[in-house]
């Protein structure tokens, strides 16, 4: 009748009003089978305020019971409510022996085999095999458990706890002052990675205090991670303090430590209920250069992070989204030999981290009075293999090329619109892109306007000046080749055909040639290394005159 079935071979009752029931076997269409050898149950009425009582079992045993619940059952969701407080313990005698439970879908869940159960007020609970499966891990996790539990009414503490297993031992006991059980975890890394076929040093300590006084459980301690190693990463030092209870986790000041110093601190909830983590995160001084190296890797871009940002953690997709507010400071390319920012800039947007990598969906990047403004779209910071890293700043941006002050060691000046491409491995990025500017200066050479294409691959940086303007000044296809990976750095540059006025040509150089009228042809090229190794050039001056006196055709 409604989906249940029940067998049993004989029903007896004592004098002492104990029911006893032999050979038991009861199925509940999709939820749960269970079987036992002996099951033996009295129940009594319990006194617990004005008008007020409860039933309650006075005496259970059972005897090699199995209780294995359906898959259908497990996988369905449920509207559950935890109460406000814990309610009244309906149990007095317990003795079970040998009892098993199996909860296991198609692919993963737990068995549970040889539990003990025994006591009336204080409980005795040994469980040597507790066995968890899922797909995702390479083998099952096997546990074993021994606690005593005092659960009298509504009072309930644990006096003592003891699980271990390959990957983690969790100890306790009672403090009788506080009537607080006080225990240690240690996480062993090497264990716990092996489960994903990967490999790890280090293990993970937290202490903490386990309450089960008047409302839900509630557990708090602190939590400290060092010597950590994970696939040749090598994390920070962590601490954190934490809250859990069943209805949710709460992260307190987990700080990340470089150089015995926090760089990063956040907090977090996570309902579990709702499978996703807020907080706030905030760093201080984070810097770049030294997390690619703990990752095994290296750049030539090193920057340091401080700010804060607001996130939404995931748990299903392991991956958090984040609205940013940032300020970067000591940003450098190639140990400042490419470009070293003397300028604060400015960080806002939102980005998603997983494991995989970084993607910021949308960036500003300004510096404080907005004389630089770049907007950064759908750009990512790969992790492990691919090391790789792609920055998009699109149509919209614009520079000031005195917050940047110099590039490659050569002074500059000019504002203009900017495009560009910043992409392949961080130890080896190629730039491709193009500046529309005016007011230009490189290194004592002025124009009035300048468009110019920039290209680096393999640390060979190309500038191709596609436009030059300095009065009546012009030419369009002047280029400079800065090749890095030699020690020292070699300049190799050239132009051909630059026309213009006598006094404009002067101007470039900041030499005042007024008074002298006429016109010159340039075409150069020269090679640099440490000095000049290489000059050439052909000058073609014509109608040189000096305030209108003629000197030569």
């Amino acid at each position: 009748m409604f989906g249940i079935h029940y067998n049993f071979s004989r029903v007896g009752i004592s004098v002492h009003g104990i029911v006893d029931i032999h050979e038991l076997t009861l199925d509940i269409d999709d939820t749960l089978s269970f079987k036992s050898d002996l099951i033996e149950l009295s129940f009594t009425r319990r006194f617990t305020g004005l008008l007020k009582d409860v039933f309650v079992v006075k005496h259970l045993k059972i005897v090699n019971g199995d209780l294995r619940l359906d898959s259908k059952w497990m996988n369905s969701e449920g509207d559950f409510e935890l109460p406000e407080e814990l309610p009244y313990f309906p149990l007095e005698n317990i003795d079970i022996e040998n009892f098993r439970v199996t909860a296991i879908d198609e692919e993963q869940g737990v068995i549970i085999t040889g539990i003990t159960v025994s006591g009336n007020g204080l409980y005795s609970i040994k469980i040597p095999d507790i066995t968890l499966i899922h797909p995702d891990i390479e083998k099952n996790i096997v546990l074993e458990l021994e606690t005593e539990i005092t659960a009298y009414q509504k009072k309930y503490f644990v006096e003592s706890l003891d699980i271990l297993a390959d990957e983690f031992h969790i100890k306790g006991s009672k403090d009788e002052e506080t009537e607080v059980l006080k225990g240690e975890i240690q996480a062993f890394l090497p264990e716990i990675a092996s489960l994903f076929g990967h490999s790890a040093k280090g293990e993970i300590n937290a202490d903490f205090d386990l309450k089960l006084t008047g409302a839900i459980p509630e557990a708090e301690g602190v939590v400290t991670v060092s010597g950590l190693e994970y696939e040749g990463f090598k994390p920070w030092d962590i601490h954190a303090f934490f809250r859990v209870n069943p209805s949710n986790l709460l992260l307190n000041r987990l700080n990340l430590f470089h150089n015995k110093k926090v760089f990063l601190s956040l907090n977090a909830m996570f309902p579990f209920k709702s499978k996703k983590a807020t907080g706030n995160v905030r760093l201080y001084r984070f810097d770049l250069d030294d997390t690619l190296n703990r990752m095994t890797t290296s750049g030539i871009v090193n920057l340091i992070v401080s700010g804060k940002a607001g996130y939404v953690f995931n748990v299903e997709t392991l991956s958090a989204d984040f609205d940013v507010n940032l300020v970067v400071n000591e940003l450098d390319v190639d140990n400042k030999e490419i470009l070293s920012l003397p300028r604060e800039a400015f960080v806002t947007g939102n980005c998603t981290v997983s494991p995989d990598g970084v993607k910021l969906h949308n960036g500003i990047v300004k510096t404080r009075n907005e004389t630089s403004r770049l907007i950064v779209k759908d750009s990512w910071f790969g992790f492990a293999e691919s090391m790789k890293f792609h920055i998009p700043i699109i149509p919209g941006s614009w520079v000031n090329l005195e917050d940047v002050g110099e590039i490659t060691g050569f002074p500059v000046k000019g504002t203009g619109s900017v495009q560009a491409l910043i992409t392949s491995f961080y130890e080896d990025p190629e730039i491709s892109g193009t500046f529309s500017g005016s007011s230009c200066h490189f290194d004592g050479f002025n124009a009035e306007t300048c468009e110019l294409d920039v290209e680096m691959k393999n640390f060979l940086l190309a500038l191709k000046i596609k436009k030059l303007r300095q009065a009546s000044l012009f030419n369009n296809n002047a280029v400079v080749e800065i090749d890095f990976d030699p020690t020292p750095i070699t300049v190799a540059f050239s132009a051909n055909n630059i026309t213009g006025s006598i006094e404009d040509a002067a101007k470039v150089f900041d030499v005042d040639a007024s008074g002298f009228g006429g016109t010159i042809s340039l075409s150069f090229d020269g090679f640099f290394k440490n000095e000049m190794e290489r000059l050439n050039g052909n000058l073609n001056l014509k109608n040189i005159s000096y305030k209108n006196e003629k000197i030569a055709d």
